[in-house]
């Protein structure tokens, strides 16, 4: 397993007050901003910033430019923010070590914390998934069900000794996971609807160098809808397309990666535009529907 302790040490102990100034530097120089997110209601923005090999966390309430949060976490390596609602931040980090406990070899792994801003604690998730790493193995999908955010994690868990990709549910007001959904040894990816049911599963099957999308609709099980030859760059899944409903893939080619729409029912592809390489999607945050793209410049 990994260490998490560190990032939630440095964090807890520098909260800073709602009440007190923002340091005049950080509107009087321009710092490099690696990621930035805005909550739901637009009432906050949350930004990881770096100055050399430094980064801090800081969550800002735009209206008055108060901070709710300044954080120095020096060196520790925050890949990603994402908002689950209004109250929560979740913080993925990453760390280069040997896991313990387990047979693998030394490699980058990423864990996903929640920053619960109406308690001010930060939470390590995955601690409490039996017989599993407490990492991650993609970006975490956050759903509203019933008005309430869920997080949807996928993990390692343990099946007779051996490691496979499964689906988790983090309820964040305990920060407690629960398994939803069963891979085999072959599951590379999965894909969670709006509905917070998984839709879609990405198997790759090392031996013949194969790619396959299965699709499970709301009252049936899993079926194959797709298979594709990848011997070197198999396709991944990037979310929902733009009808909110279908899997949006992205394939690599001869002229580079492309996107395509898979539809659930028939499985046939849709392709998108084909000057994307490079771009990331843009999701709506309400209907998980594709509305567009972005990448860095410069």
């Amino acid at each position: 397993m990994m260490r998490s302790g560190f990032l939630a040490a440095v964090i807890a102990a520098l909260w800073a007050h709602a009440a007190c100034a923002a340091p005049l530097e950080l509107y009087g120089k321009l710092p490099t901003i690696e990621t930035l997110a805005l909550s739901p209601d637009g009432e906050n923005i949350a930004l990881i910033s770096t100055s050399g090999e430094a980064r801090r966390i800081i969550v800002t309430h735009l209206a008055d430019r108060k901070p709710l949060l300044i954080a120095e976490v020096g060196a520790a390596k925050l890949r990603a923010l994402q908002w689950a609602g209004n109250d929560h931040v979740i913080i993925t980090s990453s760390v280069t070590a040997v896991p313990r406990d387990v047979e693998a070899k030394r490699a980058e792994w990423a864990m996903a914390f929640d920053l619960d801003l109406r308690t001010r604690k930060l939470r390590p998730l995955m601690k409490d998934a039996k017989d599993s790493m407490n990492t991650i193995q993609d970006t975490p999908e956050v759903r509203m069900i019933g008005g309430q955010p869920v997080v949807f994690l996928q993990g390692i868990h343990f099946v007779n000794r051996e490691g496979v990709l499964l689906l988790f549910q983090i309820n964040l007001d305990r920060a407690s996971s629960k398994l939803v959904e069963t891979g085999t040894r072959d599951t590379r990816d999965w894909l969670v609807g709006m509905d917070g049911h998984a839709i879609a599963q990405a198997r790759y099957f090392d031996k013949g160098g194969t790619w396959s999308l299965l699709v499970k609709p709301a009252n049936g099980g899993w079926r194959e809808i797709q298979r594709l030859a990848a011997p070197t760059e198999r396709p991944g899944l990037r979310g929902l397309g733009r009808d909110g409903k279908s899997v949006l893939v992205e394939v690599e080619t001869s002229g580079g990666s492309g996107w395509k729409e898979v539809s659930p029912e028939s499985g046939s592809w849709t392709e998108l535009p084909s000057d994307l390489d490079g771009q990331q999607p843009v999701h709506d945050p309400d209907t998980g529907a594709l509305i567009g793209q972005h990448s860095l410049v410069g």
